[in-house]
């Protein structure tokens, strides 16, 4: 969602949507408009935070970091992609009597432990996203190196409450050992670093980085 009138809507769905028991997650791929924010536009912005479980910051501008020669076009289709793939990754939907449905993460044989990864997102409010690739040998190692340089991340992982890390690809033990280590020290020992992969049969690996920041 960009920032709008709309918006003042967007609060007031997840707000309900929250009182219904959905584990609610908002995405603002929007920050051009920063400097032209007025009084109205920040309590939207407020009045969205408190009413989602998390608010994820997709900054826009730093779009054009990733790809310098990318159209407008192309900007919006990169945003949207990115925006795709958080949703499928940890998009949860917590109905009656503790039962679990989603996608990604949350619905696909997974090493994560729901109930954890829930009650851990739920004590937290803002995240940011970095996304790494890699190839060859050293896929797994340059694209979690690459996740975690990405421009989209805004802050130090330091200052993450979470860091959830997502491989696809053929992942041994050692390698996910590594990988834990190497996002470790990157943070602080007080982050909880939770780590999933889904096996592709390809000579690449697409890691996702989640950040998310104890409010």
């Amino acid at each position: 969602m960009g920032l709008n009138p709309c918006m003042e809507y967007v609060s007031a769905l997840a707000y309900i949507a929250r009182n219904k028991g959905v584990f609610v997650i908002a995405v603002l791929p929007s920050n051009w408009e920063l400097t032209s924010w007025g009084e109205n536009e920040k309590s939207w912005i407020s009045k969205l935070e408190k009413n989602t479980d998390i608010l994820i910051y997709i900054p826009f501008n730093r779009l054009t970091e990733v790809n310098l020669n990318s159209r407008v076009k192309e900007s919006y289709h990169t945003l949207v992609r990115i925006v795709a793939m958080v949703i499928k990754d940890i998009t949860c939907h917590v109905q009656d009597e503790g039962s679990v449905q989603g996608i990604g993460i949350l619905k696909n044989p997974s090493l994560l432990n729901n109930s954890d990864l829930r009650k851990l997102m739920k004590e937290c409010t803002s995240a940011r996203v970095g996304l790494g690739m890699g190839q060859g040998k050293e896929a797994i190692f340059e694209s979690v190196e690459n996740a975690m340089k990405c421009p989209l991340l805004t802050f130090d992982l330091k200052e993450a409450r979470m860091v959830i890390v997502t491989v696809s690809g053929d992942v041994c033990l050692y390698e996910a050992e590594k990988i834990t280590q190497n996002v470790a020290f990157a943070a602080n020992f007080e982050t909880s670093i939770l780590w999933d992969v889904f096996p592709e049969k390809q000579d690449a690996v697409r890691v996702q980085t989640l950040i998310v920041v104890l409010k």
